[in-house]
């Protein structure tokens, strides 16, 4: 992993920051996102104070999805269309008749992006968090998606109960090792990639989008032989033991990384299956 300056991030940031808030479909939504991505900057990410869920409408004109706009939304928001974080490539743009998994969908902005990408195509939301469905849920519906299947489950190497810890915000819950319990901790259905596209008769996943907060590897592991019918995936990391051990799993299976995403989208992984993208 390269390291960038200081400078040139938050050069990039800024102009991403722009790009993001010209976006919206008029100037109320654009001073609203404005404020709410004012707020997470100085109160949340500076000042350590709590996100909070809001109730406000935003709407993003260039692919007209509306969502309930809060800090993790609006920052959602930021890293889909402005960062371009999931799509940085041409190729990982979904396309019309494509099959997308989203893996972590947490509030389901992707999803809905995705969804109006794919018309003719279909998208799976896999999320264990119930607050987060409910969420996700909403914003399928205020964005009157059809083409999408939500599964309340997390995805991880096996079959069976996962135990899930609630995050500090909407975007940080994971699952964890072992059977713990108390304030925070839950009980959820895991289910596997193989699994998964057995039980939804997928014959290939076109994207798989990942994040997971740490279970990324996990997630691949419990692929089996079905990692071969996964065209391209672009998944999140947090550590760069993770990234190598991802990198590891895929680059064994015939996938290449592709290199140089930008300094903003440096916890971002992208990598083509190559015997069904083509070699370069």
């Amino acid at each position: 992993m390269t390291t960038n300056s200081r400078p040139g991030m938050l050069a990039e940031r800024s102009l991403l920051y722009a790009k993001t808030l010209l976006t919206a479909r008029d100037v109320k939504s654009l001073y609203t996102a404005l404020l709410v991505k004012l707020e997470d900057e100085v109160l949340v990410e500076r000042l350590g104070r709590p996100r909070r869920i809001g109730t406000r409408k935003q709407t993003v004109v260039n692919f007209d999805i509306s969502f309930y706009c809060d800090n993790h939304t609006v920052s959602m928001y930021y890293e889909i269309f402005g960062a371009t974080a999931y799509s940085f490539f041409p190729a990982f743009v979904p396309q019309e008749a494509d099959i997308v998994v989203d893996v972590g969908a947490n509030q389901g902005i992707f999803t809905c992006y995705a969804a109006k990408r794919v018309p003719r195509g279909w998208v799976y939301a896999v999320e264990p968090d119930a607050e987060n469905l409910s969420w996700l849920k909403a914003h399928l519906e205020l964005n009157r998606i059809s083409n999408a299947t939500v599964i309340p489950k997390c995805v991880g190497d096996r079959t069976g109960k996962a135990c899930f810890k609630k995050g500090d915000s909407s975007g940080t819950g994971c699952v964890v090792d072992g059977s713990e319990q108390g304030p925070g901790f839950t009980e959820v259905e895991q289910i596997t990639l193989e699994e998964m596209m057995t039980v939804y008769q997928l014959p290939k996943i076109d994207l798989l989008k990942i994040d997971v907060e740490g279970f990324e590897a996990r997630v691949l592991s419990g692929a089996g032989g079905r990692l071969g019918s996964i065209r391209r995936i672009v998944l999140e990391y947090h550590s760069p033991t993770l990234a190598n051990e991802v990198a590891g799993i895929l680059q064994g299976k015939g996938f290449r990384l592709l290199q140089n995403p930008g300094p903003v989208r440096s916890h971002i992984l992208y990598f083509e299956n190559s015997a069904l993208c083509g070699r370069q």
